[in-house]
């Protein structure tokens, strides 16, 4: 039976294929938006209530009529609802929505018609069919359309959809990393760091484990398809397809993550130390190819990808101030370097042209990799709402893409008391970020994230009334109180800035970043204004006077390159922050400011998000498991207690990066974030003849 696609308006709605798209042009929507989507213009033309939409979209699950209103709103901004005269979805106040555009069904060609060949649309359809029932079965369906791609029929127009996977729960998720083969022929797969690594052939059905991948962290492709390398904490391993052995290159080398393979069976990783190392394909000793200059303060170099000729290759330089921090091409067995772009931005190659995210965006720029140099400007590929990071970004010599999306569930604030009873919710559910709540716990400020973006918004507690503090469009995280004012970390617009923000919005810049895309974020404003704690990335801790001559003051330069929620005593005299140790925990620590060098671990078995109560008696922290703890602190010679656990706050696992509680005045109530399901939905996107995008995309000089 022919499927139905549906067209309104300049649109078309293609459910079996799950692809909405305008001119031709696939317009991105999430999940939700897009099961939205079809409901109401299966229902076009009457009244579809509240109630109806949320049994519909969220069967069996108590959800808040929040969640529905937000969907609504992102859907009806893809839409582009009520601009150039076009309106598609109608409120009925009260009672819910209805879809008025005009729509039309086209039936498309029915699968195994023997007259034509299969469009490929067609051919996903009956693959799909084919594939959903074994074992990793959406991993077999992309490598499914990878195969009509490559062997069947020429796509001549770019075709962009996203695949599912299942789902996992908070605790367990990971970004999945799928790396496709340079000839396009197989897709490997990581779907958790430390897990094994999963492999399909397009002549196969089913996507295989590979015995002895255990514990592989990050993984590449050899340039002639039949060979893989991984890592894993410890080791670099080779692996050959045809038979499954396996190679250990260097047992104890510490690799810093994924690496990169030449045509000429060179091997290059980044180490744990720093640099970039080398190592034969066939086995050998590693050898360093670039090396940190501290005195300029270099942290690290990352993220190596070899060019087309395989001796030259992209390379990140990581630099705690930002002077020389940016991607650089180098040279094997040379001391030649060039600057290609200012910050910290990895990039890989496909043909002609470099691919690399800015602000979460994934780009696309002409790049000439013999005369090294761009040809144009960048063009968008990706929105940011659907990249993470560039790990997690492919691209094989014959035109597919790959990347991964990770959706988190809606968020609520409560508070509870002091033994984990639950009291009274605080706002309606949304897609909350970053907050902080004012001294007297009367008002929270709190980021709403949408696509791209994070806006601030401030809540009042007594009345219950929400308020925007920034423009929307803009992107702010780390808001901090001091007094009526708010200090924050300013990523849009431009140029990114810790910023002071007025109760009407005016701002005023307090620290500019170094370079672009070289960030500077706040972690804490000290009680009485007097200092803002903020980073480097995540390797730099400083502190900023806010009076006198601002000159910044170095705290601490973390060797492991990860520090965050710094917090200053409410009498300036002692610090407290998280900072990754050598095995890769996060332990919370004190120690006096300003700084002599001397400190005590606070956390006995791993811990984040050290907060401080108001009287500065006691400090507060989160397990690795989501408990709550809380440390005595009187100054002396021991001004710690051990830690004693309050309650399991639900949040686990808690956040490395990101404020996820707050403490009222006095220690007895918290104000959680918490999630409203333990459920994260992962998925790969996919698209196929990618360049042809290139061609109506908006260049974004």
């Amino acid at each position: 039976m022919p499927a139905t696609v549906h067209q309104f308006g300049s649109f078309r709605l293609d459910p079996p294929e799950r692809l909405l798209s305008r001119g031709g042009q696939p317009i991105p929507l999430t999940p939700k938006a897009f099961d939205l989507l079809v409901y109401l213009v299966d229902h076009a033309g009457r009244l579809v209530t509240k109630q109806e939409l949320m049994g519909a979209l969220w069967p069996g699950t108590f959800v808040e009529e929040t969640n529905l209103t937000f969907t609504i709103s992102a859907l009806r901004k893809a839409l582009g609802d009520g601009q150039n005269g076009e309106h598609f979805i109608q409120t009925v106040p009260t009672r819910g929505y209805r879809f008025v555009i005009s729509v039309t069904d086209v039936n498309n060609p029915p699968v195994g018609d023997t007259n034509d060949a299969p469009s490929p649309r067609v051919w996903w359809r009956a693959r799909l069919v084919a594939v959903l029932g074994v074992p990793l079965g959406v991993i077999a369906l992309v490598v499914a359309v990878l195969s009509y791609w490559h062997g069947r029929a020429a796509i001549t127009a770019p075709v962009r959809f996203t695949i599912p996977l299942p789902d996992a729960t908070l605790a367990t998720y990971a970004q999945p990393l799928p790396q496709i083969s340079p000839d396009g022929k197989r897709v490997a797969l990581i779907v958790a760091s430390g897990s094994r690594i999963w492999l399909h052939d397009f002549g196969e059905q089913k996507a295989q484990p590979i015995a002895g991948t255990e514990n592989a962290t990050g993984l590449f492709w050899a340039p002639d398809s039949r060979h893989l390398a991984f890592t894993t904490t410890a080791s670099l391993k080779t692996l050959r397809l045809s038979d499954g052995a396996i190679r250990v290159l260097c047992e104890l080398c510490q690799p810093a993550g994924g690496g990169t393979w030449s045509p000429t069976g060179l091997i290059l990783f980044p180490s744990m130390g720093g640099g970039v190392f080398s190592i034969p394909a066939t086995g050998g000793h590693p050898e360093a190819v670039t090396k940190l200059d501290r005195a300029a303060g270099e942290t690290a170099h990352i993220a190596p990808y070899f060019l087309p000729e395989g001796r030259r290759f992209l390379y990140v330089v990581q630099n705690a101030e930002g002077k020389r921090s940016g991607l650089y091409v180098g040279e094997v067995g040379s001391s030649f370097t060039r600057s290609l772009l200012p910050g910290d931005i990895p990039a890989i190659y496909a043909p002609g042209y470099l691919l690399f995210l800015r602000d979460g965006t994934l780009m696309a720029q002409p790049f000439d990799p013999t005369r090294l140099e761009f040809l144009g400007g960048p063009s968008p590929l990706v929105a940011a709402d659907r990249v993470l990071n560039q790990p997690a970004v492919s691209a094989s010599n014959t035109g597919v893409l790959t990347y991964s999306i990770v959706e988190r569930p809606l968020t609520q604030f409560q508070w509870v008391g002091r033994a984990g009873e639950p009291q009274q919710l605080v706002a309606d559910p949304g897609v909350y970020y970053t907050f902080d709540l004012s001294a007297d716990s009367s008002r929270l400020v709190y980021g709403r994230t949408e696509p791209g973006r994070t806006s601030l918004w401030v809540y009042d507690l007594e009345r219950g009334i929400s308020q925007p503090l920034t423009a929307e469009g803009s992107s702010y995280a780390d808001p901090r109180w001091v007094g009526d004012q708010i200090v924050a970390t300013r990523w849009q617009p431009e140029p990114q800035a810790i910023v002071r923000i007025a109760p009407n919005g005016e701002e005023s810049v307090l620290v500019k970043s170094a370079v672009p895309t070289v960030a500077t974020m706040v972690d804490s404003v000290s009680r009485d204004g007097a200092y803002v704690l903020y980073r480097l990335r995540g390797q730099h801790l400083l502190a900023l006077p806010l009076s006198g001559d601002s000159k910044p003051i170095p705290i601490r330069n973390t060797p492991t390159g990860s520090i965050n929620q710094a917090q200053l005593s409410p009498d300036n005299r002692w610090m407290a922050y998280q900072e990754r140790d050598e095995s890769g925990r996060f332990e919370v620590w004190v120690e006096r400011f300003p700084p002599t060098g001397e400190r005590s671990r606070v956390s006995s078995d791993g811990g984040v998000q050290p907060v401080w109560r108001q009287d500065g008696r006691e400090l507060f922290y989160l397990g690795l498991d989501g408990t709550l703890y809380a440390v005595g602190f009187r100054p002396g010679p021991r001004p710690l207690s051990a830690p004693k656990p309050l309650f399991t706050s639900g949040l686990r696992p808690p956040a490395k990066s990101v404020e996820e509680y707050a403490v009222s005045g006095d220690g007895q109530r918290f104000l959680l974030l918490r999630p409203l399901e333990d459920r994260v939905r992962t998925s790969i996107g996919v698209i196929l003849h990618w360049r042809g995008l290139l061609a109506t995309a908006r260049l974004d000089h």
